[in-house]
Order: structure tokens, then C-alpha cells, then sequence
């Protein structure tokens, strides 16, 4: 498991378009998509899936982004 670092983290907000494997594809309130990780340290609330609505903590480590946490929002 890949070490993760809260101090360079940040948050994305958008709607998930596309879930495959462990990596969610998310296109962000802004319009640009960003791909992100999930893995069993991933904090998750509800049910995460295509056309939900989420706010993530994201870390960058080695150019990829890993979910911290993620919660759904209305």
C-alpha cells in the first residue's frame, strides 16, 4: 500500500462519471475531469456511483491522485 501524506492534500467536487476497478473518473464542478484512487483506506460515505454527486480529499503521491475520504453531497 502506497503511504499518504495529509499535508499535500486538496479537495475535489464534482459528479462521478465512470468507476473502474479502484479508480473513479470525476468531472469536477469546474468542467476539467480528474481520475483518482481508491483503495481500503479510502473513507467512504454512502454509496458512491455513476451520477453521484461527491466531494473528495485527494492526495497526489508519484503524479497519482488517492482518495483520502469521500462523501457524497447534495
Amino acid at each position: 500500500m502506497i503511504k499518504k501524506d495529509n499535508r499535500a492534500s486538496h479537495t475535489i467536487r464534482g459528479e462521478v462519471l465512470h468507476i473502474n476497478g479502484a479508480r473513479l473518473l470525476v468531472k469536477q464542478t469546474d468542467g476539467e475531469e480528474a481520475i483518482f484512487h481508491i483503495d481500503l483506506s479510502t473513507q467512504m460515505s454512502g454509496h458512491i456511483g455513476p451520477g453521484s454527486r461527491i466531494e473528495a480529499n485527494v492526495n497526489e503521491v508519484e503524479g497519482k491522485k488517492y482518495a483520502l475520504s469521500i462523501s457524497l453531497i447534495p
